[in-house]
């Protein structure tokens, strides 16, 4: 990844988006942590994943 423009990638400032960059768990642009690069096939296969795991818990809940 390009150190020309540090916010190519990032988006509201908590989501990273960026397929060139092949790391999976990057560093949070601010403060302490770490993030998904679901701009990665593992990444986005991680947020499917909680997706789906969300919309169960919600129609489990509604199913009751």
């Amino acid at each position: 990844m390009s150190n020309k423009d540090p916010n190519k990638g990032w988006f509201f400032r908590w989501i990273y988006f960026n397929p060139a960059d092949k790391r999976i768990i990057v560093p949070r642009r601010s403060g302490i942590g770490i993030t998904v690069n679901f701009g990665s096939i593992v990444g986005m296969f991680i947020a499917l994943v909680v997706l789906v795991l969300i919309v169960m818990i919600i129609i489990d809940k509604h199913s009751s």
